[in-house]
């Protein structure tokens, strides 16, 4: 989510920097941040979230390796890094797919990323304004949920508060008409609560942009994702949203 959903140019350039990933839950998310806090001295964490990060994952939480990923922060030659640690039988194997992505801007893993890190959402060809095969894509019920994910976000608020960094945890608008009405009670009356007491209570600020941040369909990809559009409101408000915090 926050790979998509945040606009890097309306962020300070110089000291910015989108080190979010596609896939992840937040039990791995949390994984994820205890390698990156090693290498990154950041003064705030943002971290943009959907209903969809608390679902269970057929992985386990450690789905990146430790010792490999630190050697491509520490690298001075991060050609024969990649050239070590890259999967092979994975390039044999996606290589089609690769370079069909490679070929155009019609799938999500045929993006480039920004100098902040995040997707250039303002190069993004009009054909991908709304992604067709997600549109109707529901978004997590009560029944997808992951109690472990729960305590894996009080986890990693706490690891950030510990270190004397600013959390802020954001939920993204969710377009309205994909929200059944026991979808619609799940969050307004379990998940969300949840989110706020568990960001709270570790030190963190929880703030949900849902129903506040008025958004049309026009301003979405799909069920949870923005476009430009959305992206750009969503990054704005988080920028004022952080300015008022100082």
């Amino acid at each position: 989510m926050s790979v998509n959903n945040l606009e890097s140019s309306l962020f300070p350039s110089d000291n910015f920097l989108n080190a979010s990933s596609w896939g992840m839950k937040v039990a791995q998310t949390d994984h994820f941040l205890t390698i990156l806090l090693k290498h990154l001295d950041p003064e705030t964490v943002i971290m943009v979230t959907a209903p969809t990060d608390f679902e269970f994952d057929y992985r386990g939480q450690a789905i990146v390796d430790h010792h490999k990923l630190d050697q491509y922060f520490v690298s001075r030659n991060l050609f024969t890094t990649h050239l070590r640690y890259l999967s092979l039988t994975y390039m044999v194997s996606e290589f089609r797919d690769i370079q069909r992505d490679r070929q155009g801007r019609q799938t999500y893993y045929s993006l480039d990323f920004d100098s902040g890190g995040s997707v250039p959402l303002a190069t993004i060809s009009e054909g991908f304004e709304r992604i067709g095969q997600r549109w109707m894509k529901p978004v997590a019920s009560e029944s997808m949920i992951d109690p472990e994910n729960y305590a894996a976000l009080a986890t990693l608020v706490q690891r950030c508060t510990d270190a004397g960094k600013t959390f802020y945890l954001i939920q993204a608008p969710i377009r309205e008409d994909i929200l059944s009405p026991t979808d619609r009670d799940f969050l307004t009356q379990r998940h969300w609560p949840k989110l706020a007491e568990q960001v709270q209570v570790n030190g963190g600020s929880f703030h949900n942009f849902h129903g506040e941040l008025a958004l049309t369909s026009e301003q979405f990809a799909d069920s949870t994702h923005l476009n430009r559009m959305g992206a750009q409101r969503l990054s704005k408000a988080i920028m004022a949203l952080i300015n008022e915090s100082h």
